[in-house]
């Protein structure tokens, strides 16, 4: 699923932090909220690993839950 490098997963784990803790977030929400998380985050992370990260959340969100 391509989320097995340290930095995949803690992209992976903020995005889903930053969605349990605001319900109903849209992704470029979630973008920016991470953005402004830490200076490192916003250094590290790019958009695009932010929103792939979001899309994967949302493809396994009813295993994920259940």
């Amino acid at each position: 699923d391509g989320f097995q490098s340290a930095l995949a997963l803690e992209v992976l784990a903020s995005v889903d932090f930053i969605r349990k803790e605001n319900p109903g977030i849209n992704k470029e929400e979630t973008i920016q909220r991470i953005r402004n998380w830490t200076e490192r985050k916003k250094n590290l992370f790019t958009d695009r690993m932010i929103s792939v990260a979001y899309d994967h959340l949302d493809d396994y969100r009813e295993i994920l839950v259940s």
